[in-house]
């Protein structure tokens, strides 16, 4: 969830924040993520009975956030250096970035944080096993035991809307780039125009970088019927 003033998940991080400051810290997860907490992710990992497995990112993002606690907004900056337009296997569109936010500490100096993959979280792939309740005349029963792996999954629906509330923390050395799950392995492309990249269909700017003009559009149809060949990065008439 996007927080129009923070563009983070600031109120989860608090929590998690005054979890170490009470002495309560979560032993550290030793896989990254490459993404850090959000609301989306504890409510996941809550809702298979597991708790969060916070990471060495987490860890870091804990400590900044405590750190400097007491920077005003207006003393905070935040700049998002790449934006993502991510297509799922299923169609479906979402807004994944990464932003570095810059604020101080109790001294003044300055401090900077980087956060990876905001709108990407993880959801548990939980390992079950049976037990016996001798209290229960021996009765089999299937409980959660931990996990075997993670999905991940996304947060931040593409829509003009969060667009709009991103924008403010962008500039023009912003890099804005769209990627397929499942188109050639994974392919990723950035996009010269922001214009593009908000509006145009997403198998044009996969292919051809921008929104196609009239002989491009002509070239995928003619694609669909084999009257057109692409091998490689080259692609004739037959």
């Amino acid at each position: 969830m996007i927080d129009a003033k923070t563009g983070t998940d600031s109120k989860v991080q608090m929590k998690l924040v005054s979890d170490y400051v009470d002495g309560k810290s979560r032993s550290l997860c030793e896989a990254s993520f490459n993404s850090t907490c959000s609301e989306e992710s504890l409510k996941a990992w809550q809702e298979e009975g597991l708790e969060y497995p916070n990471t060495l990112t987490d860890y870091w993002m804990q400590q900044f956030d405590t750190l400097t606690r007491k920077t005003s907004e207006k003393d905070t900056k935040r700049y998002i250096g790449s934006m993502m337009r991510f297509i799922d296997r299923e169609g479906k569109q979402y807004i994944i970035y990464n932003m570095s936010v810059r604020k101080h500490d109790p001294l003044g100096n300055r401090k900077e944080f980087y956060y990876p993959n905001v709108g990407a979280y993880t959801k548990p792939v939980v390992h079950k096993e049976f037990v016996v309740d001798p209290e229960e005349g021996y009765e089999k029963k299937v409980v959660v035991k931990g996990y075997d792996g993670y999905d991940t999954c996304y947060s931040i629906p593409f829509n003009d809307k969060n667009i709009d509330t991103l924008l403010k923390w962008t500039d023009g050395n912003t890099h804005f780039v769209i990627k397929k799950e499942d188109y050639q392995s994974g392919r990723k492309l950035t996009i010269r125009s922001l214009n593009d990249w908000r509006t145009g269909n997403f198998v044009e700017l996969l292919r051809f970088g921008h929104i196609a003009s009239d002989y491009e559009k002509q070239i995928l149809e003619d694609e669909k019927i084999g009257k057109y060949v692409t091998t490689g990065t080259q692609g004739a008439y037959r």
